[in-house]
């Protein structure tokens, strides 16, 4: 009878988790938030990355763990290609860089701290003369309020920051 009762005491805790973490428990609502939060900032940052192009990001599939991330807008004229598999190499860093200050927006806010510096190695690599255009002139104005180290081969995209100091090594 102790056996019995203990069980079902056990049951009903297992069921309580399975609630709980289950894909319309708490943890789906955190997930779903948080999805939220990263497709808008990333939206933000691709404002003035890619003009015209949003992302959007879903709730992942019950029983799946990845998000299936699709673009919207248009590029010079044509539709973006709507699965960033499909994007050129400029576009799809355009893309990384949205994605990682979005993320690293989120990190800040949960953890409440400023990181004085940033460092990007290469970051500009593959991008049209418009996309290191932009990606300078937002990296220029992430500058205001931190230290911005770029590592990069490419001598012309030190042009659009408003201090620089080469170095060759």
């Amino acid at each position: 009878m102790r056996r019995t009762a203990l069980r079902r005491a056990i049951a009903a805790q297992l069921g309580q988790v399975a609630q709980v973490l289950g894909p319309k428990g708490l943890r789906a609502h955190l997930l779903q938030q948080a999805l939220g939060a990263l497709e808008s900032l990333t939206n933000a940052h691709l404002a003035s990355l890619w003009p015209g192009v949003t992302v959007s990001l879903p709730q992942p599939s019950e029983g799946k763990d990845t998000v299936e991330l699709t673009l919207q807008g248009m590029n010079q004229g044509r539709p973006v290609a709507d699965h960033p598999a499909k994007l050129s190499n400029g576009e799809r860093r355009r893309l990384d860089i949205a994605l990682f200050w979005a993320r690293g927006d989120l990190l800040r806010a949960a953890w409440n701290m400023e990181s004085p510096y940033e460092v990007y190695d290469e970051a500009l690599d593959g991008l049209d003369v418009e996309g290191v255009r932009a990606v300078a002139q937002a990296l220029a104005e992430r500058a205001a309020d931190r230290c911005v180290v770029v590592i990069s081969h490419a001598r012309d995209v030190f042009d659009g920051l408003p201090y620089t100091e080469r170095r060759t090594l």
